[in-house]
């Protein structure tokens, strides 16, 4: 994961005229956009609703769940995830199985199912955490050799906690 490339991706995109880009901007006061969650929350919505954009929701579910831009709200959080994961967002079906297993009555078998289909869609961070699950045994049996196979993919795309479990 090349953090410096995304954000000049999405910088460039919010100057191509991306309202998702732009709220993403504002949330991290990037691109010469005022750091305002208020306005990053106020586009993300707008995005999703008027453009139906995916990304767009998974961003209105971050910003519920860390209150960013809005008061948090876990359970919009968790309704924004779950119908961006419905429409195949490999980034919101790892929010919500983070939210099943550290939120919701902990859920660990909700959370190793969606991580599981996070991670073959090739989310790292999905990779990473599903590696954690086979590793200690939660929401799944206990299976270090599946543990490094995730851990070992995750760390192919250069997430970085990945690398220092290889």
């Amino acid at each position: 994961i090349n953090r410096k490339l995304g954000q000049s991706l999405i910088v460039c995109a919010m100057y191509y005229g991306s309202s998702v880009a732009r709220g993403f901007c504002h949330l991290r006061g990037w691109g010469d956009q005022p750091l305002d969650h208020a306005e990053a929350f106020r586009l993300f919505e707008e995005s999703a609703s008027r453009e139906g954009d995916v990304n767009a929701l998974a961003m209105v579910g971050y910003c519920y769940r860390h209150g960013c831009g809005t008061e948090a709200n876990f359970r919009e959080a968790v309704i924004a995830f779950t119908t961006a994961s419905k429409r195949k967002s490999s980034w919101a079906m790892t929010m919500l199985a983070m939210c099943y297993s550290e939120y919701v009555d902990r859920e660990f078998d909700k959370a190793f199912r969606l991580y599981r289909k996070a991670a073959q869609m090739g989310n790292a961070k999905a990779m990473f955490d599903l590696a954690g699950l086979y590793f200690e045994g939660i929401g799944v049996d206990k299976d270090v050799k599946q543990s490094q196979i995730w851990y070992r993919s995750a760390a192919e795309l250069n997430y970085a906690p990945a690398r220092e479990k290889v």
